[in-house]
Formats: structure tokens, C-alpha cells, sequence
């Protein structure tokens, strides 16, 4: 008998309706029906009394509810009590972050969250841009419990994958483009995508995943034109896989290719000599955190609510 079973058992005594159980479930009616037929096997008797009108407890069923509800309350009591021991034994928390992100935002939320938590601590590692054939591999290697990243198009469910759970919204920031001081659109308040025809543009990587590529660096403007990117992609000019931020300065300040960003980047990471130039018809970028759902558990939680609650830039 497995625990699934007696929760699933639990519900259908407290619904007495199969359609309903299998919704709060989420399953079908059938895989339901087969539970309960296990259950009443195993036991070797009827827990329920079913008809076209009614679904109902035998004798036999009040009796095995009664047994099964002390399980279930013991099972999430003990689950309860070790939350609160790892609680306060505390978290050790590796996150990972864009460089782009700055070290002002790492620093208000390494303070907040380890007020909140006096006997955690929280272990920053600057992540730099990855190229890779899967969302998953842009972001977390195994030595991260979480990441904070920049998400295009708008929306942090563009980086969604199989294994990965996405958290709310910490941080919205218009799209840019950097260029050097004194390049012809320097002086420009804001651009379209269109102004940027005929100026190299940096190519993030042949193998970055095609649909969040498009997003962050597209190849067409919304007008139809073609933009045009530099014949190397940058971890061949910068030399490395994992790249930061400030590896692409000196290639936009050498004229090598413009790099498309978020407007603020230069705020958190400063560099003479380059300007970001706001671009109005992309898509904003969100900054999300991000996990392994499998490796899901409440010092993450805990972690994400703080980021939450901090929000240091809308």
C-alpha cells in the first residue's frame, strides 16, 4: 500500500464523487476507480457502496479513513518537523548571476535574506553568458541551487524547460543596444530596430537555443529587414565559454560589433566610453530567478520569497 493510494482514497471519502476526485487529483476517473479497486483488494473488502446516484463509505470504509487520515496527518507532521530542523539549523543557498545584473542587487539581497534567516548563509557566484542546445545549460551547472537571470521577450516563461521552474518577476528593463561614444547612434535618445541595418552586431553563438536566441539577438527587424552579425560569434572572439559582461566591452569599445542588452546594464556595470542606446520596439527583459524543480525545496522557496519581497528594481 502506498501513500498516493490512501490520499487518493482520502479524497474520493471526502468527495464521494469520482469526476470531482479525479480533478482534485488530477487524474482520470479510470485510474481512480483502479486505485480504490487495489486498495479494497489488498484490504479484502468494499470501502465504498457505488451506484449510478451515489458514491458511499461502508462500515469497513469509516473504519480504514479513520486509520488512513492519522497516517496522512502523521506523514505531513514529521514532514513539518524537519522543514523546521533544517530551518533552523539553516541554508547554505549557491546562487548564480548574471553579471549584468550587478553587484548592488547581490549584496541587498544577500543582506535581506540572511536577516531573515540568521543561521543561513547565502553564496553568490557571478554566472557568465553560456552558449548551449538547451535552455537548462544556459543557466545552472550542478554547483547552483538557483539562478538570477535576464529573461527577453517579455515574459520569464521564454525560459522555460522540462526541469526548470521559473520564479515571479524581480526586475523589468527596457532592451538596448551598446555602442562606443562617438558611434553615429550614441548621441540617439532611442532607436529602432531598424536604425541598427548595416552596423555589426555581435553574434551571441551557432549553437545558443534558436527561439531564446531570437528573442535576445534577432536576425529580422519587425519591418522585415535583415541585421547583420559579426562573422565570429563571441566565444570564439572573447576565447571562452562562460562569458561575462565586462568580456564584451572591450570588443564593443574596439569596434568589433554593438551588443544587444537591457538599458540599466551600465548603471550596475560601469565602462567608459560605451553608451547603451534604449530600443523601442523589442520586447522588455525580466530578471527571474531560476531552478531545478526536481531539486525544489524550502530554503529555495524561502530564497525566492525574500528576492520577492526585496524587488529592488522595477
Amino acid at each position: 500500500m502506498e501513500l498516493r493510494e490512501i490520499e487518493t482514497f482520502l479524497v474520493l471519502a471526502e468527495e464521494l464523487h469520482f469526476g470531482r476526485s479525479a480533478t482534485r487529483l488530477r487524474l482520470s476517473q479510470g485510474r481512480v476507480s483502479q486505485t480504490i479497486q487495489a486498495l479494497e483488494r489488498e484490504i479484502g473488502g468494499t470501502l465504498f457502496d457505488r451506484s449510478s446516484r451515489h458514491v458511499r463509505l461502508t462500515r469497513l470504509g469509516e473504519q480504514f479513513r479513520k486509520g488512513a487520515q492519522r497516517i496522512v496527518d502523521e506523514v505531513g507532521a514529521t514532514l513539518r518537523a524537519c522543514q523546521a530542523l533544517t530551518r533552523d539549523a539553516g541554508w547554505r543557498i549557491h546562487v548564480g548571476y548574471s553579471t549584468s545584473v550587478g553587484l548592488k542587487l547581490v549584496a541587498e539581497l544577500t543582506a535581506a535574506f540572511e536577516a531573515a534567516y540568521p543561521e543561513s548563509v547565502v553564496v553568490f557566484n557571478s554566472v557568465g553568458i553560456r552558449v548551449g542546445n538547451s535552455v537548462e545549460s544556459l543557466i545552472l551547472d550542478q554547483s547552483l541551487d538557483i539562478a538570477l537571470m535576464w529573461c527577453p521577450g517579455g515574459d520569464g516563461r521564454t525560459l522555460r524547460g522540462p526541469h526548470l521552474a521559473i520564479g515571479p518577476t524581480l526586475a523589468v528593463d527596457r532592451r538596448a543596444v551598446l555602442v562606443p561614444s562617438g558611434h553615429p547612434l550614441s548621441a540617439r535618445a532611442e532607436i529602432e530596430l531598424d536604425d541598427l541595418v548595416g552596423f555589426p552586431l555581435i553574434e551571441p553563438g551557432a549553437r545558443a537555443v534558436p527561439a531564446l536566441r531570437e528573442l535576445w539577438a534577432p536576425h529580422v527587424t519587425s519591418t522585415g529587414r535583415r541585421l547583420g552579425y559579426t562573422d565570429d560569434d563571441m566565444v570564439t572572439m572573447v576565447g571562452r565559454p562562460d562569458i561575462l559582461v565586462t568580456d564584451l566591452y572591450p570588443l564593443v569599445l574596439a569596434g568589433r560589433g554593438l551588443h544587444f542588452t537591457v538599458t540599466s546594464v551600465l548603471e550596475r556595470v560601469p565602462c567608459p566610453g560605451i553608451v547603451a542606446v534604449p530600443i523601442v520596439d523589442m520586447p522588455p527583459a525580466v530578471l527571474v530567478p531560476i531552478w531545478r524543480s526536481p531539486t525544489d525545496n524550502e530554503g529555495i522557496r524561502a530564497f525566492v520569497e525574500v528576492a520577492t519581497s526585496v524587488s529592488p528594481m522595477d
